[in-house]
């Protein structure tokens, strides 16, 4: 359960069994931070073979299941950000791999989790993000202060057992990094700034935490988190899936990974053919937080939440510096541009059809170039 899991380690991604079609008799277990070794690369570069996760790993709810109490048990993940709560009251409500969280800030301005579920009768609590002066939940009305513990509970008094005292919510730990803020189920897990200390370099010089939300894209996806993040993570596909806009720009065989120094992070840097055009990177931090830089204008936050074995939500996100969001012909600009590369037509299609290949064919170990060896859910030999 949600208040009783405890940190599971991460094992290293197995050997997967063959390359028959047959599935695996056991469920491989979910991915642990990224290979090591990662280096800068060029074209030319000769790596390390590379080959893909078994197909079971993205098509499964068992595996999801063991994903929900491994790895996403104990990994920081992004939820909001601290403009989003930054006042007593302030709140916001995600998903963690099927874990219902909400973020606040206290009357004492401290920002705090918790499960954003009911102890009495497991019924959500809060919806969306907003202001309130206490977290009420809709079914029975019990009520809960902004530090978690029970201020109001209708009709208990007389009930046998029952001590207001003992009742709180379950908390989580909260973090905050270049403007985000971070949970993670597990209260022990080691703070997040020492797991990504070089992405934090990478990133001082954009100011991150000065910027702010202009506009956000929605996006439903009937596939797994991790067909997302691979597609995220790599350039080699710019040639077939984006020829009139990525490739054009920013050609894939022209970009790079910066070496990570066995951190679980990923630096995907990329050259500008265009004048006009700054270079733009993306970063990925383990396992799921993605967001890409464009140097010259602002950032682009890609959020997502893993909701099961083949749903996934996505909300991309641009944040501008404060006087550039009132700006109403940059903005519809900026967003109007990301549609393309980002929405339905193009990435949408193909990892629907990645998604159609995993389930059919099952093919396991299939190598990989050289430009995708940054995804974080590759598997290195």
């Amino acid at each position: 359960s949600f208040c009783a899991r405890t940190r599971h380690a991460s094992s290293p991604v197995k050997s997967w069994l063959s390359t028959a079609v047959t599935p695996p008799t056991a469920i491989p277990d979910p991915p642990g931070p990224p290979p090591s070794g990662w280096a800068k690369t060029d074209e030319n570069t000769v790596v390390g073979e590379m080959t893909s996760l078994d197909p079971d790993c993205y098509t499964t709810d068992a595996y999801f299941e063991r994903e929900r109490e491994t790895m996403w048990a104990s990994s920081w993940v992004a939820v909001c950000r601290v403009e989003d709560v930054d006042s007593p009251g302030a709140f916001s409500t995600s998903i963690v791999a099927s874990d219902p969280v909400v973020v606040v800030r206290g009357n004492d301005h401290e920002l705090r989790g918790f499960g954003n579920v009911c102890p009495h009768r497991n019924a959500t609590i809060m919806d969306g993000a907003g202001s309130a002066r206490a977290l009420q939940c809709p079914y029975h009305l019990w009520t809960f202060r902004l530090d978690g513990t029970l201020v109001a509970a209708p009709d208990m008094s007389q009930a046998i057992g029952f001590d207001p005292d003992e009742v709180c919510l379950p908390s989580v730990a909260v973090d905050t990094w270049n403007g985000w803020v971070f949970v993670n189920l597990d209260n022990a897990a080691e703070p997040l700034a020492t797991q990504i200390a070089g992405l934090d370099e990478r990133v001082a010089p954009y100011q991150l935490d000065t910027l702010r939300r202009a506009g956000t894209i929605h996006c439903e996806q009937p596939w797994n988190w991790k067909i997302t993040v691979e597609n995220f993570s790599e350039s080699y596909h710019h040639a077939a899936v984006h020829p009139q806009t990525l490739q054009v720009t920013y050609p894939g065989q022209k970009s790079w990974v910066e070496d990570n120094h066995e951190e679980p992070w990923l630096w995907l840097d990329h050259v500008s053919v265009d004048d006009e055009a700054e270079p733009f990177a993306v970063a990925v931090a383990f396992p799921s937080h993605m967001f890409s830089i464009i140097r010259g204008l602002g950032m682009v936050w890609f959020r997502i939440e893993a909701l099961g074995a083949r749903e996934t939500r996505l909300d991309v996100e641009l944040f501008l510096p404060p006087e550039l969001c009132e700006d109403n012909e940059i903005v519809a600009g900026v967003l109007d541009a990301l549609r393309e590369p980002t929405t339905p037509r193009l990435d949408h299609r193909t990892s629907r059809r990645a998604l159609t290949v995993l389930v059919i064919y099952c093919r396991r170990d299939v190598v990989q170039s050289s430009r995708e060896r940054g995804g974080p859910h590759r598997r290195a030999t």
